[in-house]
């Protein structure tokens, strides 16, 4: 196999090793490759996106209707009706050939009608994966990929599977499927250390903030801060409240810590004003 054309490549498992089976989301584009030519190892190291990457080559055209302040309207559309256009434009115009999808605008790829409708406006130029991605963040769809086959599935349905649990659960543990589990925190942000914090408003009122009860050997420090505000108090509370660090753990200063549901950082303004 050649490292400096692009290939395919797909992940299979077996359990009798002669049966295989390639899971949804296994298939991978080698596009990029990384070596040092005076390496006397000859390492080489490659880029493998997911079959989805090809979504990103896909981007809207204008098309026939008018635009609407210079966008594409897509009207009381679901979520296959706009991936569909993306895709089948695309196809039409000879590019993603090896792409396919299972869906249409509507029923979704597991035969379902679609649960929602929307109306919404893209820029011509935008990818098809942008429009994916920002469907499945607002909740409207799921997606996958299976071998080189785009599925979309209404939010929270055939994608919504709980493996931990039944018959057969999945059992991930440390150091055999958990490579890295980073837990990292930090005391040194001035912003969460601060005693004083100084803000200037646009129409020239100063405001100060204070914390108490600091830890040594951190004790207080001092924030200068920038106000975008009209006022110095409008200014002052667009800044994370002042902290107590007594008692108060690291991940929670990182605002990392989820045992703790009520913020730990109480205010004490002092005003300047007048």
């Amino acid at each position: 196999m050649s490292s400096t054309k692009p290939c395919e490549i797909a992940v299979q498992w077996s359990v009798d090793g002669t049966v295989w089976t390639e899971a949804p989301d296994s298939r991978f584009l080698r596009i990029k490759r990384r070596g040092n030519g005076s390496d006397p190892t000859g390492l080489v190291s490659f880029e493998l996106p997911g079959f989805v990457w090809m979504l990103r080559k896909i981007v809207l055209y204008p098309g026939t209707a008018p635009l609407v302040d210079g966008k594409r309207p897509f009207l009381a559309a679901t979520a296959g009706a706009i991936q569909q256009t993306f895709i089948a434009e695309a196809k039409g115009r000879g590019s993603v050939p090896s792409l396919n999808w299972d869906f249409d605008p509507d029923t979704d790829s597991a035969g379902a009608a679609w649960d929602k409708v929307l109306t919404i406006y893209y820029q011509p130029g935008m990818d098809a994966l942008t429009a994916l991605q920002n469907l499945a963040e607002q909740g409207v769809c799921d997606y996958r990929v299976s071998g080189r086959t785009v599925q979309v599935f209404n939010a929270d349905t055939t994608m919504e599977r709980d493996l931990a649990s039944g018959a057969a659960p999945v059992d991930l543990r440390y150091g055999r499927d958990i490579a890295e589990a980073p837990d990292d925190g930090t005391l040194e942000d001035a912003q969460l250390l601060l005693a004083h914090l100084y803000a200037r408003g646009t129409d020239g009122q100063t405001s100060l903030g204070a914390g108490s009860d600091f830890a040594e050997p951190l004790d207080a420090l001092d924030q200068p801060g920038r106000a975008s505000g009209d006022s110095a108090s409008c200014a002052r509370s667009s800044y994370a409240p002042l902290p107590t660090l007594a008692g108060v753990c690291s991940r929670c200063l990182a605002r990392q810590c989820s045992a703790h549901s009520r913020s730990p950082w109480p205010t004490r303004p002092v005003s300047t004003r007048g």
